[in-house]
């Protein structure tokens, strides 16, 4: 009984481990010359990049000359050449505070270019919007 106790204990922990893993393995990456952004359940081609000038910025965002990105997607309306960070945070993963895992959110949270200042729930609550 011990020994399957253990075993249960075993893969939960395992299996937590790999949805923790899961949740802060998002990035941008080159791949056959094209940039591809893999996270946050979402695994696609990155348009309209210039990879020479790309920048990852956070789990989440990344900018190149041209455009910012979000979940690879870019971000209409914001003018990459004035995009500025305000603020970040470093989140407390969602595993260690909740009993249900959920991934955390990005760090960057707060940010601006000459348009104006913007919130990331401005992006998820739709004021901002990504291309298709």
């Amino acid at each position: 009984m011990i020994k399957k106790l253990l075993i249960l204990a075993g893969l939960f922990i395992v299996f937590q481990f790999g949805y923790s893993l899961s949740c802060i393995a998002s990035y941008y990456r080159v791949v056959d010359g094209v940039l591809r952004y893999t996270g946050a359940g979402q695994n696609r081609v990155v348009k309209n990049v210039d990879i020479e000038t790309f920048e990852d910025l956070d789990w989440a965002f990344g900018k190149d000359k041209n455009r910012v990105y979000y979940l690879g997607q870019n971000i209409k309306n914001i003018d990459a050449k004035t995009f500025e960070v305000i603020h970040e945070y470093k989140p407390i993963p969602e595993f260690i505070k909740s009993p249900v895992p959920t991934c955390g959110p990005p760090n960057i949270e707060k940010f601006k270019d000459k348009n104006g200042t913007y919130e990331l729930k401005d992006i998820q609550n739709g004021k901002l919007q990504l291309e298709e």
